[in-house]
């Protein structure tokens, strides 16, 4: 928690120090709030991103594991428990690098405009 606020604070902050100026009147230094707060919100999202992936992965074996049986992932021919290590070998290796980052675009247009609207 405290890396995920670090880095929305340092982004945001930084953001508003590369477009401060001094003849901004008071639209245009409200657009440029959204607009860094809106960055931060990207720049958080992408630094955690491929965690949150991992830990969705876990959570889906786990399901895939449980009594009940409903997998919401492709079932291996022999489940086993994996640690976050031995499930983001296994998933850059089938998919890439590609992998931590799917579904990333459309997380951070919500980020944007979420982070955008809390800052005001």
């Amino acid at each position: 928690l405290t890396y995920i606020l670090l880095c929305s604070f340092w982004s945001y902050e930084y953001c508003k120090r590369l477009t401060a100026s001094n003849d901004d009147d008071a639209t245009m230094t409200a657009t440029k709030v959204l607009l860094c707060g809106g960055i931060a919100g990207i720049v958080t999202w992408a630094s955690v991103f491929p965690l949150d992936v991992l830990k969705t992965r876990l959570q889906a074996r786990t399901i895939e594991l449980s009594p009940e049986h409903r997998p919401l992932v492709q079932p291996s021919a022999k489940p086993y428990t994996a640690s976050s290590i031995q499930i983001a070998k296994e998933a850059y290796i089938n998919e890439g690098l590609k992998a931590f980052y799917r579904g990333l675009g459309v997380c951070s247009v919500r980020a944007f405009i979420v982070n955008a609207v809390q800052v005001c």
